[in-house]
């Protein structure tokens, strides 16, 4: 478990929640704002596979958001500010966000973030445009915390 509140607790996805993620992935509406359209099964397996590699490369991932109650997988979340510079000491964090995800970047620009770069990626045949938001430690201090 990474992290529990009284109603949720985020923990590493596993391949059981594959049937959890695709109600979430393949759904169009879900998915729009983000990616355009819904991920097939085989797509999501890639997901879940790589978010499993992630936390053997570097220690964290998307996590699962589990309800308490139910033991349900409800959702997916990553790491906040707070998380990385306090816990992992980053010198710096990045997030990828859609140009068209405007709820994303209004939380990103309120958590002190700015955008510092773009680009084109190339999904199912479609150029899709993405910010690169950057915050850095206030003190200047921190660690590269991506290991390849």
């Amino acid at each position: 478990m990474v992290l529990e509140t009284e109603r949720l607790y985020l923990r590493e996805m596993c391949p059981a929640d594959y049937d959890c993620l695709c109600s979430i992935m393949c759904d169009e509406e879900t998915m729009r704002a983000a990616y355009n359209s819904a991920f097939t099964g085989a797509e999501v397996q890639g997901w879940l596979e790589r978010q499993q590699a992630r936390y053997r490369q570097t220690g964290f991932g998307l996590w699962a958001v589990v309800h308490r109650d139910t033991q349900e997988m409800i959702g997916q979340c990553g790491l906040t500010l707070q998380y990385a510079f306090t816990a992992l000491n980053a010198g710096e964090v990045h997030s990828i966000i859609r140009d068209t995800h405007i709820a994303s970047q209004n939380v990103a620009l309120r958590c002190g973030m700015a955008v510092t770069d773009q680009c084109v990626k190339r999904f199912r045949n479609e150029d899709m445009r993405f910010f690169l938001y950057t915050a850095k430690r206030a003190d200047g201090s921190g660690t590269d915390i991506i290991r390849r």
